[in-house]
């Protein structure tokens, strides 16, 4: 796939840990909304703090990328961050700002 050419297609299920990593977030002021449904590899959360976009794909530990998320994120030419917990995904969210 090359670049430009990404899309979404069957959604997956939610991973458990989504729900923490969301409202984690948002105690902390970051605005976020699931992208879980799209599904076809594209993350699982964007999450959007002083004006910064952040696309977060959410994974439990020990767990590793589907093969539509591994094509996804090396067609992506932008930023995304594999977080599996609330401190990775605010850590990643606060670090895209430096």
């Amino acid at each position: 796939m090359a670049a430009g050419q990404i899309r979404g297609g069957r959604a997956n299920r939610v991973d458990g840990n989504q729900k923490e990593i969301i409202d984690g977030l948002r105690s902390c002021g970051i605005a976020t909304c699931s992208l879980s449904s799209v599904g076809g590899g594209i993350p699982d959360i964007i999450a959007a703090w002083r004006g910064l976009n952040v696309l977060l794909e959410v994974k439990r530990p020990g767990e590793k990328l589907t093969v539509a998320e591994t094509a996804w994120h090396e067609a992506w030419p932008g930023q995304v961050a594999i977080v599996h917990s609330f401190k990775e995904a605010y850590d990643a969210v606060v670090s895209a700002l430096k």
